[in-house]
């Protein structure tokens, strides 16, 4: 009998096996993880209309200025505060989160956008989205404003801004810790693009005052969860 032919079978039996209990502990985890998820969640920079299109699509009202230090919660759509104190714990309700609405102001966007882009770069670098790749919905709210930019503007402008987030990022984790740190989103040696993500990214264009655009968002959110 050749011992050594037993012993290198046995050695190939045995990674094979650590394979299988790998790969199957990672789908185990990854079908419980999702199983979880069962909200969509609005986030974004404060004075986006975040609250107004959460009473829009929950209650069929309308207020023009909500503002808020507190969560608002119903038929598993999660209105989260935006302001940039809070942005943590908002964060952290992307662990339950199916999707991502990411609410901007259509009217005052390019005064806002690095603010806008910051955050957004937040929510790309979570686990839900870099590993699970929950899909991100950019929600422009007041476009019916004469002044609303459109969905390419705000595209090119995110992608811009984010892009010079990666150096700057980068460049600052170097600063502060010898600690490697992985806050890069994207391809490197390209400029930033949303196709590069796992995540998947989709624009709208919405009213919460006139509720153009609000059946395609109903749409979305009803997707993912079920309206009470």
């Amino acid at each position: 009998m050749d011992f050594s032919n037993l012993g290198v079978a046995a050695i190939a039996t045995t990674i094979v096996a650590i394979i299988v209990t790998v790969v199957f502990f990672a789908f185990w985890k990854a079908r419980v993880a999702a199983e979880k998820r069962t909200n969509v969640v609005l986030l974004g920079v404060s004075g986006g209309g975040k609250t107004a299109l959460f009473l829009r699509l929950r209650k069929n009202t309308f207020i023009s200025t909500v503002p808020s230090l507190e969560e608002n919660c119903e038929g598993g759509l999660i209105d989260c505060p935006g302001h940039h104190s809070l942005n943590q714990a908002a964060l952290a309700k992307l662990k339950q989160a199916k999707a991502v609405i990411f609410v901007v102001d259509a009217v005052t966007f390019a005064e806002n956008a690095s603010e806008a882009a910051n955050y957004l770069y937040d929510i790309l670098l979570t686990e839900s989205c870099r590993a699970n790749g929950i899909p991100v919905y950019i929600v422009l709210n007041k476009s019916d404003n004469l002044n609303a930019v459109k969905s390419s503007y705000v595209k090119r402008r995110l992608e811009k801004d984010i892009n010079s987030l990666r150096t700057t990022r980068a460049k600052n984790i170097d600063d502060i810790s010898s600690d490697s740190v992985d806050t890069f989103i994207g391809e490197e040696g390209k400029d930033f693009s949303f196709s590069q993500i796992k995540s998947s990214i989709a624009f709208l264009e919405v009213s919460a005052r006139t509720e153009s655009g609000l059946d395609k968002l109903k749409e979305v959110v009803d997707q993912y969860v079920a309206t009470e």
